[in-house]
């Protein structure tokens, strides 16, 4: 077994500092991406036209609302609107957290209390 020695021209705190950060720099200065690329995917395949093969198996009625030139996103939208009217709640769920927002859960609380009976509290348990 063969060992090799440093020869200790590369190794110690003076070769460590000019590799530091320095204050106020960033070590991922571009951050974390805001979108997946799947999202951008997804985006822009449901503003695409759809198909003339696909456009035969639509309802007539959906090609007499939005004519000849519909979106993959109308179609989605349209078929969402559908199942809801036939009662499916999850469908109708969906569309009034898009339209109306999620509903918050509101918290109340009656009473007063202190960061130190919190505190206190926690310790006594």
């Amino acid at each position: 077994m063969s060992t090799t020695q440093n020869s200790g021209e590369n190794s110690g705190v003076a070769n460590i500092v000019p590799h530091q950060f320095k204050p106020g720099q960033s070590g991922n200065p571009g951050g974390r991406p805001k979108k997946q690329p799947i999202t951008d995917y997804l985006i822009d395949q449901l503003d695409q036209p759809i198909p003339e093969a696909m456009k035969a198996k639509l309802p007539p009625i959906f090609v007499e609302v939005y004519g000849t030139d519909a979106t993959f996103g109308q179609v989605l939208a349209f078929k969402l609107v559908a199942q809801g009217l036939k009662g499916d709640m999850q469908a109708a769920k969906e569309i009034l957290d898009r339209v109306e927002g999620k509903v918050t859960k509101k918290l109340e609380h009656s009473g007063s209390f202190t960061l130190e009976d919190l505190v206190c509290e926690s310790y006594n348990e």
